[in-house]
């Protein structure tokens, strides 16, 4: 007679999946005697709202990252791929569906067990799987008792997503928090920055194609470019306070002008991002500096901007004053001078005065300051 099988369902919203996660899937896995956990990422679940920062998509590839590497691990995907409410007993039917012969096994947290006689169809659910409880963060299962559930001795690693998100915000390092395949698509992607709203989500997105676009005509790196329009407006819904705060933990203090434009911070909050991420991955060479430096300047600009930090404030008039990439002047020094230019006439419309360092970016490129 061939032995049952036990199969694993580990559900939630992972974003982003950490080391608390793991460690809860690998005791279960281990307890056990699992064969196979499967990750299940959360789609549009009835008791809690998951943010749209990140797209399914994203927070899928998180959890691929997570999972590879390990024989035990495997993705089940099905939440994310099916419309309306996404529940629990709907996974677990078709997980049984395609493991009619095994044990089931289904991983919670003690704060969903306490909620399951509100879940749907909980009878059935009750049925299908063996419930196994894991403690989260300072909560402990002990008091629970039940003979419906299997209570996990985990490793409680007193961690959250949220945790992970607020961390990354305010420029704080989650190295060894996160595993570090997600750490590189968390930056890579400049996840977990300021909550922005979907009008600057399309804007950044827009200056991105614009940037990889100018870049491969100027011969820059195509994916410094893409990286630098990731971040440059990354952190624009943070206060100047907020900013200024952030600064000054990493060092910099912003002068008593820039204290009170968020305009201004926001590009050097972001800079400032990209610099702990070279420094942790070991780079020094000048392209990292390269891309702060863009980010850092793309609102004003400088006397002596390299070719990237052009390309960047080019980029994000794209959508402003042209709607299609082949409206932008191919020549970098007639691109640069146009968006110069118009900033000046933006300026002079709302009656600000440029700053010095705008000031001597047109004055480098034969701009009128008016």
């Amino acid at each position: 007679m061939t032995e049952k099988k036990h199969i694993g369902i580990f559900g939630g919203v992972f974003n982003p999946p950490h080391i608390g996660h793991l460690a809860v899937a690998e005791c279960a896995r281990d307890f056990l005697n699992l064969n196979t956990v499967y990750w299940v990422p959360s789609g549009n679940p009835p008791h809690k709202r998951i943010s749209d920062q990140v797209s399914k998509e994203m927070r899928l590839k998180l959890v691929n990252a997570v999972v590879e590497g390990n024989s035990s691990f495997r993705i089940f995907a099905d939440e994310m791929e099916r419309g309306g409410i996404t529940y629990s007993i709907e996974t677990a039917r078709k997980i049984k569906k395609l493991n009619p012969d095994s044990e089931i096994y289904f991983l919670l947290g003690t704060d969903a067990y306490i909620s399951l006689p509100t879940w749907q169809s909980i009878d059935e659910l009750m049925r299908l799987v063996h419930f196994v409880v894991y403690p989260r963060g300072r909560e402990s299962a002990p008091n629970l008792k039940s003979s419906h559930a299997i209570f996990l001795d985990a490793h409680n690693v007193d961690l959250s997503s949220s945790d992970i998100r607020d961390k990354l915000s305010i420029l704080c390092s989650v190295r060894y928090l996160v595993p570090e395949a997600v750490l590189q698509i968390i930056e890579d992607e400049a996840l977990y920055t300021s909550e922005l709203n979907s009008g600057m989500r399309k804007h950044i997105d827009a200056v991105e194609r614009a940037s990889v676009y100018l870049a491969e005509l100027w011969g820059i790196p195509p994916w410094a470019a893409r990286l630098a329009a990731k971040y440059h407006d990354a952190y624009k819904s943070f206060s100047a306070v907020e900013c200024v705060k952030i600064l000054e933990r990493r060092g910099e203090i912003p002068d008593d002008f820039e204290r009170k434009s968020a305009p201004l911070l926001h590009g050097k909050v972001a800079a400032e991002r990209i610099e702990m991420i070279a420094q942790r991955r070991g780079y020094d060479d000048s392209i990292w500096s390269d891309i702060a430096n863009a980010v850092r300047y793309h609102t004003t600009g400088r006397e002596g901007m390299s070719e990237l930090e052009k390309l960047l404030m080019v980029a994000d008039r794209f959508g402003k004053d042209w709607n299609e990439l082949s409206e932008i002047p191919v020549n970098p020094k007639v691109a640069i001078r146009f968006v110069l230019k118009r900033k000046m006439e933006i300026l002079k419309q709302k009656g600000v005065v440029p700053l010095p360092a705008a000031i001597s970016a047109c004055r480098e490129h034969g701009v009128e300051i008016q």
